[in-house]
């Protein structure tokens, strides 16, 4: 097994996603390997009588901006922790799905991406990005559950 080269994670924001952060930058720190950090959003949408959408542009450059600083500031807590080569990128779409294709792009070798630890029911409905990024992924991906710190 050759050594990870380029970590990617993805990140919501969320409390389990900040301990996602921890263990990403420790990686980058211990292999030297650079840490790209995403995050994704999808423009919301209107569907009209004809079955068409209509994208809905109303405060999406204010959601932009919140976005990128909350980017930024994830990228100092990572750098903080050790993390080399910290860069950012804010992805427009399914947050899988361009979580796994900016992997294949880049040509990442470790996925790392924190898990909510939802079951039952609310799993079923809500479904699992990090489930559909771990079916999907063309590299290893390393999920952290909420209770690993």
């Amino acid at each position: 097994m050759e050594p990870y080269r380029r970590i990617l994670l993805a990140t919501d924001f969320s409390a389990h996603a900040r301990v996602a952060t921890a263990h990403a930058a420790k990686l980058s720190a211990m292999l030297g390997a650079p840490l790209r950090i995403v995050t994704a959003f999808s423009m919301p949408v209107v569907p009209l009588p004809d079955a068409s959408l209509v994208p809905i542009a109303v405060g999406m450059p204010d959601m932009i901006t919140r976005l990128t600083e909350l980017l930024a500031d994830e990228a100092k807590v990572a750098a903080d922790l050790g993390a080399i080569g910290v860069e950012t990128e804010l992805l427009d779409g399914d947050a899988a799905h361009e979580v796994v294709r900016v992997a294949e792009e880049r040509d990442v070798d470790l996925i790392v991406v924190g898990t909510h630890g939802r079951h039952g029911l609310s799993r079923a409905i809500l479904g699992s990005v990090s489930d559909k990024i771990i079916r999907t992924a063309p590299c290893a991906v390393l999920a952290i559950p909420p209770a690993v710190s």
